[in-house]
């Protein structure tokens, strides 16, 4: 089963989709789409991952964040982008990311905390309780 929270921001219809209780991440391809992302319910907490396909504690920190407890992440949205890709460049240089994983906490348009490696899912909750 499925469920889905949609809403509609900036002339876009935007769905995420829950299965299996398991946390969706939005994949975030260009500056556009990341300004979208972070504009979207701006009060709620926005998680953007910085990860490579080739990396190894990147993929563990994925499969950290889908697992992570919906009851728990309350109104917290996720996001993702891979340094890999060229359209993400400048973001990359922005949040001066120079190792992955990367986690940055956005509230209200503004950086509030950042991650650097595999952290596990209880340090992710008090995150999320800090700036919730």
């Amino acid at each position: 089963m499925s469920d889905f929270f949609c809403f509609y921001k900036n002339n876009l219809y935007i769905c995420i989709k829950i299965k299996n209780n398991m946390v969706e991440v939005i994949e975030i391809k260009n500056q556009d789409e990341f300004n979208s992302f972070i504009n979207m319910n701006k009060d709620n907490l926005h998680v953007i991952k910085i990860s490579a396909e080739w990396c190894g504690p990147c993929r563990q920190l994925s499969n950290i964040i889908h697992n992570l407890d919906n009851d728990k992440i309350g109104n917290v949205v996720f996001g993702e982008m891979d340094v890999e890709n060229e359209d993400v460049e400048g973001l990359i240089t922005e949040y001066k990311v120079r190792n992955i994983p990367v986690m940055l906490f956005i509230k209200n348009g503004e950086l509030v905390h950042k991650t650097v490696g595999t952290i596990n899912a209880d340090m992710i909750y008090n995150i999320f309780e800090t700036y919730k």
